[in-house]
């Protein structure tokens, strides 16, 4: 494969974020200001965070914690109840965050009425729309996944971000 060809896959693949190419700039600025939003509690957020990363199988997202949510008391107990959330004792707001995770990723016409009646019983139109660009963020890495072009990382860790960018913590 050209790098050439694909300069935005080739800088992302070789850590390049803060060079890179314009688009490299705009999707880490879009990240940047997705994740510091903070409306949303962050079990909710990882829980999210989490379902994007094991529905695109990216082995990157999938290495890390949010260091809030591990904070909040999210665990790995937690973390392996994504898989089968529906019948699992997560609270119903992180569920229904979850559904609206999978309708966006594999039937944006899913959402349905009713799915769009639970989400506002649950969260204030803002912090829907911040679960919206939070899915949108965590989808990023899909063309990078599908390539196998991500980064795995060995073992658990923490991912913070601060006003410069996100940070992965041992």
């Amino acid at each position: 494969m050209e790098t050439a060809v694909l300069p935005r896959l080739a800088s992302l693949r070789a850590g390049s974020g803060r060079r890179g190419t314009d688009l490299d700039r705009a999707i880490r600025s879009y990240a940047r200001v997705a994740v510091r939003q903070g409306l949303v509690d962050s079990m909710v957020t990882e829980a999210v965070r989490l379902r994007c990363a094991r529905v695109h199988d990216c082995r990157l997202c999938q290495s890390l914690r949010l260091g809030d949510s591990l904070e909040a008391g999210f665990d790995e107990e937690a973390s392996a109840a994504i898989d089968r959330y529906e019948t699992s004792d997560l609270p119903h707001r992180v569920k229904v965050a979850l559904r609206l995770t999978d309708a966006m990723i594999f039937t944006p016409v899913g959402v349905s009425p009713e799915l769009r009646a639970e989400l506002l019983e649950c969260f204030t139109p803002e912090e829907v729309i911040e679960i919206v660009f939070d899915i949108v963020k965590w989808s990023s890495q899909k063309s990078l996944v599908a390539l196998r072009m991500e980064p795995p990382l060995e073992g658990r860790n923490i991912l913070a971000f601060d006003e410069i960018g996100d940070h992965v913590l041992s």
